[in-house]
């Protein structure tokens, strides 16, 4: 097997210096949506739809329109035996094992009950909740459960009965080792085997038996202790291997060119120092979604390793809401949900947004204008006119994302009369006409701003300071509404107006 060692250098995703198109847009759930917590632990999609998501003061279980929230209650013996819960799992029945940091409880969905009680404990005495870390069920009626201390458990749905699939050193077939950490199933019907030493087994789930063994050649050793490693298997069974309190590595493999890259996260400068990697996910176009503590998401092209980094944008409600990722989940609706240390839920899908968004943040952004746009106006180039609500006119070139932003100089006659811009229109001239909020009428031609603005005694002159609307009709007439003086008309003529009331 190859081995190859990429350096990733995580860095800041900031917006460019000028307005640029985002491609990944967030929306939040927190507490102020009924979430009992905004530290989400883990999040965990069920066989019945329903998403669940375990803070550090109770489980909510989610239904895409409202939480119901689990907290335990001393007087009632089904309620949830500890409000931490730090893992979700579901086997073949549709009961939820809900790990904790000392013990593993049962959810019973038809009862909404929790409790210790399940049929596997009953049908083998050598097994135990101590040291259960992972759970998945095959889809044919059984259920694979990892253990960190006697390995590999598997649920015959069959016959129902609970077989230890023990390591045997002088059996090829067997697991390599009896401290398992995480089992799943992959696309392929294969159940795959992390171990804490970063071997993974590929079982057959038919034959039980190991199949393969991929050694991801970690540096981790059983004289070590006990590594937390995760599994993620995406949907071309590349392997990701992980660990949430291990260290900063990812590691990849190829099965197809029966390689391991390790892929390491690294700080950038002051703002991101010791970034882990806490949770991965793939997207419905095939990108790896890797979760970092401090560092934001990676969006990993496994293909040319290639990645971007989405991180929180000070005053952005649509960035993803803390860098302190804690889980990832994809739903069957294509929905990626991220949970976060200290700051709630976000979700994501391409179709929540249908519109491009080109904002700027002045936290980053020298040549910053105002999001608060109130006007457009297309020339005849196809570029963009932007009228702000306090922060005067922007011209955006959109075929090289260039602004030019043009405002109010007080002395200087040519500038633009007002930055309170509430009207645009291109005439057939090609001449820009501004209509502002008390600053009169400008009409903008070779660099210039003339101003029209209300004069006493003169009839000619602009009806009102306060220009609400502008458009030339097909006559080629311009007519301009105002919040006060009525609708006026421009006469070229007198370069003047006619008053209609």
């Amino acid at each position: 097997m190859k081995r190859y060692c990429f350096l990733i250098i995580l860095i800041v995703l900031y917006y460019s210096a000028y307005a640029q198109r985002a491609d990944n847009f967030f929306r939040r759930i927190d507490s102020g949506w009924g979430l009992s917590n905004n530290q989400v632990n883990t999040i965990f999609a069920d066989s019945d739809g329903f998403l669940w998501l375990a803070t550090v003061s109770g489980l909510n279980r989610y239904d895409s329109h409202s939480f119901k929230v689990f907290k335990n209650d001393p007087l009632d013996p089904s309620s949830l035996p500890e409000n931490i819960i730090t893992d979700i799992f579901e086997d073949h029945f549709g009961m939820l094992w809900l790990l904790t940091n000392n013990n593993c409880y049962i959810y019973n969905p038809e009862l909404e009950s929790f409790g210790e009680a399940h049929l596997f404990f009953d049908l083998n005495p050598n097994f135990t909740r101590n040291g259960i870390r992972s759970l998945c069920a095959d889809g044919q009626g059984n259920t694979w459960i990892g253990n960190s201390s006697t390995g590999l458990w598997l649920y015959d749905g069959s016959r129902s009965d609970l077989l230890h699939l023990y390591h045997d050193a002088d059996d090829a077939d067997t697991p390599s080792s009896n401290r398992v950490m995480d089992v799943l199933m992959g696309d392929d019907g294969k159940v795959y085997v992390a171990h804490a030493n970063g071997m993974v087994d590929v079982i057959d789930r038919t034959t039980r038996k190991v199949s393969q063994r991929i050694d991801m050649e970690v540096k981790a050793t059983f004289a070590d202790g006990d590594k937390d490693f995760r599994l993620f298997v995406d949907s071309d069974q590349h392997l990701w291997l992980y660990g949430p309190r291990v260290g900063e590595e990812l590691y990849h493999y190829n099965p197809e060119q029966g390689q391991v890259l390790i892929f390491k996260a690294e700080g950038s400068g002051n703002e991101i120092r010791g970034v882990n990697i806490s949770a991965v996910e793939e997207d419905d176009s095939g990108r790896i979604w890797v979760g970092t503590d401090h560092g934001g998401v990676y969006l990993l092209d496994k293909h040319t390793h290639k990645y971007s980094v989405l991180r929180n944008v000070p005053g952005d409600a649509t960035s993803l809401s803390a860098n302190s990722v804690t889980s990832l989940c994809k739903t069957d609706d294509g929905i990626i949900w991220v949970g976060t240390f200290k700051n709630g839920v976000n979700y994501y899908h391409p179709e929540l947004f249908q519109f491009e968004l080109y904002r700027t943040n002045p936290a980053i952004d020298h040549r910053y204008f105002s999001n608060d746009v109130n006007c457009f106006a297309e020339d005849s180039r196809g570029n963009l006119w932007i009228g702000t609500n306090d922060d005067g006119l922007v011209y955006f070139n959109r075929k090289d994302l260039s602004l030019t932003h043009y405002r109010h100089e007080s002395g200087n006659p040519a500038s633009l009369s007002n930055n309170v811009v509430v009207s645009l229109c291109m005439d057939h001239k090609g001449r820009l006409w501004v209509g502002t909020y008390q600053g009169g009428l400008n009409r903008f031609e070779n660099g210039r701003f003339k101003r029209y603005m209300p004069k006493a005694g003169d009839s000619s002159s602009l009806a009102d300071s306060r220009v609400w609307q502008i458009i030339e009709d097909k006559e080629k007439r311009l007519w301009v509404g105002t919040l006060g003086g009525g609708l006026d008309l421009y006469d070229e003529r007198i370069d003047g107006f006619i008053h209609h009331r």
